[in-house]
């Protein structure tokens, strides 16, 4: 198995965990403040007392229903891999001050894992293999003899 691909796959292995971490917080962050969860109509919310209850189903534009769970899931993730991208097409964006607080934790995080990706892509490019590394040694060698 080649160092490239084995690179490659921990790299997109780390982006997929790290998305479904970050989903998951940016969900719970949500429905804690009341937030994008409402926006999104995967919560509802009663304008008088403020309180707020789980859909049980959503209907797609098609007329069929969705699963709330997935859907759930789905937009999270979408959120996350957006933000940590650097893409944030901003459908779905923080409503609240904690949204926006942890919003901008995962863009600082999300600067960071480029920098992190671009350099390991980048070594794995320049670095020389085992076997032309102990060419170059060899020859340097020759060269102090000659």
């Amino acid at each position: 198995v080649s160092k490239v691909f084995l690179t490659s796959f921990e790299l997109l292995l780390t982006t997929v965990l790290v998305g479904h971490w970050i989903c998951c917080f940016w969900y719970f962050v949500g429905v804690s403040s009341n937030g994008w969860v409402v926006e999104e109509g995967i919560y509802t919310c009663d304008d008088v007392l403020g309180n707020c209850t789980k859909v049980s189903s959503l209907m797609r534009t098609d007329g069929t229903e969705e699963d709330v769970q997935f859907f759930e899931w789905i937009t999270s993730l979408y959120w996350a891999m957006t933000t940590m991208t650097t893409i944030g097409y901003g459908d779905i964006t923080a409503k609240q001050s904690s949204e926006r607080a942890f919003a901008i934790v995962i863009m600082i995080m999300g600067s960071a894992s480029f920098a992190w990706f671009t350099g390991r892509i980048t070594q794995l490019l320049t670095s020389d293999s085992k076997c032309v590394s102990r060419f170059h040694d060899k020859m340097d060698e020759i060269r102090e003899y000659s």
